[in-house]
């Protein structure tokens, strides 16, 4: 377009004055159309977000018995360990032949 007013220009078609504020404002209009531009390929790149609707999180609570029961072979060890009495000997076994014989009833998995 500014080739035809400097055409228009130099054919005396048309003031100078004018020419010049045309031409001015062909290039204020020229970058507004860029960044236009620009701001639409931007927004064609980044992911558009769908419209959702979001729900408060779920509260969970848990709570604990105050007993909870315990299976017999625990209750057993608990016994066995009140009885025994422990020492800091390095003499003293490690288990008692009870203890080992329950730790044999359990199976291997």
């Amino acid at each position: 377009m500014k080739y035809w007013l400097n055409r228009a220009l130099t054919r005396e078609l048309m003031p100078s004055a004018q020419v010049t504020q045309h031409a001015a404002q062909l290039t204020d209009l020229a970058r507004q159309l860029n960044t236009f531009g620009g701001g639409l390929k931007t927004q064609r790149r980044s992911p558009a977000k769908p419209p959702s609707v979001s729900e408060p999180a779920a509260e969970y609570i848990v709570t604990y018995a105050d007993d909870p029961p315990l299976p017999a072979a625990i209750k057993a060890l608990i016994a066995l360990e009140s009885v025994t009495e422990w020492s800091n000997d390095a003499q003293a076994p490690l288990f008692v032949e009870a203890e080992l014989t329950w730790l044999q009833t359990i199976p291997n998995t």
